[in-house]
């Protein structure tokens, strides 16, 4: 199992482990498809690998296996609920509540809250106690897109790492060992740059890719300041709202790249360069602010079931006027 890009992140929960000092509470964060995920479960190979060796989990003791396989009884995957995906309070009391109890096969027992992001202030409240005062042999892992979702007490008592994208030539690596031809990891490495996780739902998911295409679509309407284009465009995806917040937050992206090159940034997330580059030159900030406002806006109407069809037209006729 190789790791790309995570050789800060690596190195800082080594350090802890070399000198016995390991937290017992991580988040890791950063944008999606950088891998907070397999980082996370990486991780859990670490502490609980019995030869590791030079830093790494062999990979082939009985812990590691079983969390390659999924099937370890001591990392537990905190299941989401809800209309928000969240995690109840009365979930977040059943995990402090067995936290305590001792692991079944492994020296430790670790749970791993993924994409908690919309983690509740009461949840986080519920949790606080043990995080504060954990059991010796358990510990915590939050994955999230930030770490402004969580109160400061949380944060306070967990160590806080960013997970960021890797180099290109890396992200070429890990879509090899896939076994993606060529052709596919220069489309995918074009639109998403070091984002493994990106580069492969391009590559796999038809879905995923027919949006990042309409969004570069869109993003061409907006610099030819072509409201039909624009509004015949993203019409063929109000059948699916799910499929509009999608194109609505790569569109968002494109914005907030325009923005970044104005002050020769090359931290850029969206999956169309030359597109971000023409809006950059196109638009002032203030109508990319205004932009992303609207964008932020019709998010919030489809969540709250207004029709496809008065969202999409209220952004066209909004961005046209921008």
């Amino acid at each position: 199992m190789n790791i790309y890009g995570k050789k800060n992140a690596l190195n800082i929960i080594s350090s802890m482990l070399d000198n016995n000092r390991l937290a017992h509470s991580f988040l890791f964060y950063g944008e999606k498809g950088t891998g907070k995920k397999f980082f996370a479960e990486y991780v859990s190979m670490l502490i609980m690998c019995s030869s590791r060796k030079d830093g790494k989990p062999c990979g082939k003791c009985r812990s590691c296996r079983n969390i390659m396989k999924n099937i370890h009884p001591d990392l537990i995957r905190v299941a989401h609920s809800g209309k928000l995906n969240g995690f109840p309070v009365d979930s977040i009391r059943k995990v402090c509540g067995e936290a305590a109890v001792f692991p079944n096969e492994s020296s430790c027992k670790i749970y791993i809250f993924d994409d908690a992001d919309a983690i509740s202030v009461s949840a986080q409240n519920a949790l606080l106690k043990t995080i504060e005062e954990p059991p010796e042999f358990t510990y915590f892992i939050f994955t999230a897109a930030s770490k402004n979702v969580f109160l400061d007490t949380i944060i306070s008592r967990v160590i806080s790492v960013g997970i960021t994208e890797c180099t290109e030539d890396e992200c070429r690596n890990a879509l090899k060992e896939h076994g993606f031809s060529d052709n596919d990891i220069n489309s995918a490495v074009s639109a998403f740059g070091g984002n493994i996780g990106n580069c492969i739902s391009y590559i796999t998911d038809s879905g995923f890719r027919d949006t990042a295409e309409l969004t570069k679509t869109l993003t061409d309407c907006i610099i030819n300041n072509d409201e039909y284009g624009f509004l015949a465009a993203i019409s063929k995806a109000e059948p699916d709202r799910n499929t509009l917040k999608r194109i609505f937050a790569m569109l968002d992206d494109q914005i907030r790249d325009s923005i970044v090159l104005k002050f020769n940034n090359d931290d850029l997330r969206g999956c169309y360069h030359e597109g971000a580059e023409k809006l950059s030159e196109k638009l002032a900030v203030s109508q990319c602010e205004r932009i992303h406002f609207l964008l932020e806006k019709s998010t919030e109407y489809i969540n709250s079931n207004v029709s496809s069809k008065l969202v999409t037209a209220y952004l066209c006729r909004n961005i046209a006027d921008c």
